[in-house]
């Protein structure tokens, strides 16, 4: 690879600064054959010693465990305006999928390329299969060497790409080349197959672990989970096989089980190791979750190993082993995703069936009271299921110990200024048996604003700070229009319930409107209403897609919007007891 780059801005000098590249060792290796600084005058200055270093991806993993998934960076500290990097790169590497060439190449990214030219040389006698997407790009096909063809692509003048908040990441969406010489994905899966055949073995040591996990529990289902739930926590996750591709060797199960550590592809040949010792059949499966898979050339870039488990009634679930806090039988973020299944007799690439939003919960419940000195009192619950699990129980490991306090309470204080988190209870984000629950009292001293004989306040849970999947929905709804899809992850629901105690003395005058708002797979549904001497406000936010396109991205803004006015709507009391004189 050789690749002339020109820095004209503060930003470009920044992200030039260092050129990365990362490689597996036992499958290739990297050799910088080039690599300087041409000032804009024509003089070139070589690089100090120590310019290029070559680490572990992950510095914080053992050498024997991580010291294979390599970085490569070059350094240029005196990189100024104007200057050129000019680096020219051999990568040697054996191929991902044994016989054949499989690669994909990006022709735009955030920076305007002026020229790109992809040539690849190869023999006649096996044909590459290659796809165009995002665009056009200049090809030309000339006879080689004897048996040979040389194949080129060429870019010119390509725009950058211009980030947008939550958008998918480029493969998804810029230009780019798919090359393969694999006949189709049915190949693809019998050779990922064969990989691994053997490699889900047993031993005693294994064995006794899953002796030891599924003891005591008679239902099947519980089984499974108490097996995931290991290889899930327990089974540190080599991400850094993230950076070269997700179709790497596995190693054998009982390698895995002995490291305590692996890629996606180990963590799930462990799993089906594990589960065949309770009698259970499972499968690889590769998916890429962050982005659609192009179906049209057999590609061997996926972002994620998972373990396609076989049910007792026939339906088969896939479960992903790398997400350490999982508590579901079936992953929802492969919802609506391409997946290919590794099989002996082959499998094609499968859509994956929807998961409704019902799957993904986020359940915000609140037991309030406001006093008549027009201070609040409330008690709220938080918890859910699949994705919004998930969510929480990473937010938790996220900010760890009395920040993660601090963060509930620095809620309450944008909530109202006032306002105070008391009696604080956090369940473990690490005990998957158990669903993560988050309760605290609410406390405000001086709540609701009084006005004459009149009393203004708005609904706890109406003001949205404590549903923490929607807090975020704001920011990726600011810009006027958007020309990419919003990665959203998985489908998800949300649903807040508040029931509040009114004081006596007092008769409600007015609560705010009802919001009903349903487009495409998005639906907000917002309501007050006076039940006794209690109010019950209910919230319902739904969202059935995990990718949402360009066409669909007005519609969330209108709703963020309608949210947003809701919000700022005021339950308002009128006094009965003839306190508080005229307004």
């Amino acid at each position: 690879v050789a690749r002339l780059v020109r820095g004209l801005t503060e930003t470009g000098r920044g992200d030039y600064a260092t050129e990365s590249y990362t490689y597996y060792r036992p499958q290739g290796s990297i050799e910088i054959e080039l690599a300087r600084l041409v000032r804009p005058d024509g003089s070139v200055v070589p690089l100090p010693d120590g310019a290029i270093t070559d680490r572990p991806l992950d510095e914080s993993q053992s050498p024997e465990i991580g010291g294979d998934f390599r970085r490569k960076t070059i350094a240029y500290p005196d990189l100024g305006l104007q200057d050129t990097l000019e680096t020219r790169v051999v990568f040697r590497s054996r191929a991902a999928v044994p016989g054949h060439y499989s690669d994909f190449f990006l022709f735009q990214v955030v920076n305007p390329v002026l020229y790109k030219r992809v040539e690849i040389r190869g023999p006649r006698s096996r044909p590459l299969h290659y796809a165009v997407k995002g665009g056009a790009l200049e090809f030309e096909s000339a006879p080689g060497e004897p048996g040979t063809v040389t194949l080129r692509w060429t870019g010119r003048n390509v725009p950058g790409i211009t980030p947008e908040p939550g958008m998918v990441p480029l493969p998804g969406v810029a230009l780019r080349l798919l090359v393969s010489t694999l006949g189709d994905w049915r190949e693809l899966s019998r050779l990922g197959r064969a990989q691994a055949a053997g490699k889900a073995d047993t031993s005693e040591a294994l064995r006794q672990k899953v002796a030891e996990l599924t003891g005591g529990l008679v239902d099947i289902h519980s089984q499974i989970m108490a097996v995931f739930r290991y290889v899930s926590a327990e089974i540190g996750y080599m991400s850094a096989s993230m950076s070269v591709g997700a179709f790497l060797e596995p190693h054998a199960a009982t390698a895995t089980l002995e490291r305590k550590c692996g890629t996606g592809r180990d963590k799930s040949v462990l799993m089906i190791a594990m589960l065949g010792e309770i009698g259970v059949e499972g499968a690889e499966a590769l998916v890429n979750v962050s982005r659609d898979t192009d179906p049209e050339v057999p590609s061997a870039y996926f972002e994620r190993a998972l373990c396609a488990v076989k049910l007792p009634d026939g339906r088969t679930v896939l479960m992903d082993p790398t997400l350490e806090f999982s508590s579901s039988l079936g992953e929802t973020c492969v919802g609506d995703r391409p997946a290919l299944l590794l099989t002996a007799a082959g499998a094609d690439l499968v859509r994956q069936p929807h998961s409704p939003a019902s799957r993904s919960q986020g359940r915000v419940q609140a037991v309030s009271r406001l006093g008549a000195d027009l201070g609040l009192q409330s008690r709220v619950h938080i918890g859910g299921t699949g994705y919004y699990d998930f969510l929480l129980r990473r937010i938790a490991r996220q900010e760890l110990g009395i920040r993660y306090a601090q963060l509930w309470q620095r809620l309450a204080a944008v909530f109202h200024p006032g306002a105070r988190v008391q009696g604080l209870q956090l369940g473990s984000p690490s005990d998957l048996a158990r669903p993560y629950e988050i309760s605290f009292d609410l406390v405000d001293p001086a709540y609701a604003m009084g006005a004459g004989r009149f009393v203004l306040f708005q609904m706890p849970l109406s003001t949205n700070f404590f549903e923490v999947y929607s807090l975020g929905l704001p920011r990726l709804a600011e810009p006027e229009s958007r020309r990419y899809p919003l990665s959203l992850f998985s489908t998800i629901e949300a649903l807040q319930e508040e029931r509040l105690s009114l004081p006596d003395g007092f008769r409600v005058l007015a609560v705010p409107d009802p919001v009903e708002f349903e487009a495409g797979p998005l639906r907000l549904s917002l309501s007050t209403r006076q039940e006794g001497g209690q109010l019950i406000f209910r919230s319902d936010f739904r969202c059935e897609t995990s990718i949402l396109a360009p066409e669909a991205y007005p519609d969330l803004r209108k709703l963020v919007q309608a949210w947003g006015q809701s919000r700022r709507s005021m339950v308002i009391l009128e006094r009965t007891d003839g306190q508080g004189g005229q307004p």
